[in-house]
């Protein structure tokens, strides 16, 4: 190639590269946020779980009667927040 033609072509090189970014660019940032957001449902998951599991191994090895949960009652509602 001549000097004349030279800038032209990586002009146009340097066009082709910003396309190819433009058209790649948008997938690749969905296939990171999809990773991330399965990443967090699967963390948000585990947690509940683990709740739940925790607290039906505490409260079966508690002993209830009528007047606990009478007054669990009467306490939630005397001291509700707000």
């Amino acid at each position: 190639m001549n000097s004349k033609t030279q800038p032209n072509a990586i002009r146009r090189q340097q066009g082709i590269a910003i396309m190819e970014l433009v058209i790649v660019a948008p997938i690749l940032l969905l296939i990171f946020l999809g990773v991330s957001e399965m990443g967090r449902a699967l963390f948000q998951y585990n947690t509940l779980s683990k709740a739940v599991r925790d607290s039906s191994r505490y409260y079966s090895t508690q002993v209830f009667n009528s007047n606990d949960i009478a007054g669990a009652i009467i306490w939630s509602i005397m001291v509700r927040p707000g």
